[in-house]
């Protein structure tokens, strides 16, 4: 793949600390903002990402923009990146690129995809492509050989051909999902089913007065995400 410029809303959080490295090493042009500033400094210094301090300066003409961002702030990032600004010449300029390739991370698709056509309108944007990617992992597991899922919200396909070529490197196992309620459905199932385990063994943990850092050493890299939950 040839270098391309990417933007990406919430560098700092806890997926997006994982993903930029991978895109610095596969030379692309990677901006990043995160409201965490001293943390966005931090991560970033030094390493060849440009860091802005505000969504539209960050996404202004990016081939691809990542939200790595919580569901709750989704609308309002948005919201920032959207706005039309006064050309200097003739016509209206956006801050996004018109073909500009669009996604987040978010682990609930359906209703963040409602408001990307909101915000992002065929009308407004009739060539971007928007596709939407979930890291079926958690914050402590490096990503190779985990499963990301690609949905196509709104794509002629090559929108979702990239994103997956993007994401490939860093060694994730990509999967394709039809439609974003496909996977809010099949998400749903998932998640009610471990959380059910993880209150219950939570439970137990706390009944027992188990320390949660007392069974690391015993664990592989699944079993140090579900202590981390039960310390929560």
């Amino acid at each position: 793949m040839e270098p391309k410029i990417i933007a990406v809303s919430g560098a700092a959080g806890r997926m997006g600390r994982i993903y930029v490295p991978e895109m610095l090493k596969q030379g692309h042009n990677v901006r990043v903002y995160d409201p965490q500033r001293s943390e966005l400094n931090r991560l970033y210094n030094g390493t060849g990402a440009q860091i802005h301090t505000n969504n539209r300066a960050l996404v202004e003409g990016a081939d691809v923009v990542l939200l790595f961002v919580p569901v709750r702030k989704t609308e309002e990032v948005l919201k920032e990146m959207s706005p039309r600004r006064p050309s200097a010449g003739a016509g209206i300029q956006t801050y996004l690129r018109p073909d500009a390739i669009v996604g987040s991370a978010a682990s609930s698709k359906e209703w963040v995809a409602e408001q990307e056509q909101k915000y992002l309108s065929r009308e407004k944007y009739p060539m971007m492509r928007i596709v939407e990617f979930h890291p079926m992992h958690g914050e402590n597991i490096q990503p190779k050989g985990q499963n990301l899922l690609t949905v196509p919200v709104r794509d002629d396909g090559s929108g979702e051909a990239l994103v997956q070529e993007l994401f490939s490197p860093a060694g994730v196992r990509i999967r394709h999902v039809d439609s974003v309620n496909q996977h809010d459905e099949i998400m749903g199932d998932v998640q009610g089913g471990n959380h059910s385990v993880a209150f219950a063994r939570d439970t137990a943990w706390y009944l027992a007065k188990t320390d949660p850092d007392a069974v690391d050493i015993y664990s592989d890299p699944l079993g140090d995400a579900k202590s981390l939950h039960a310390r929560r």
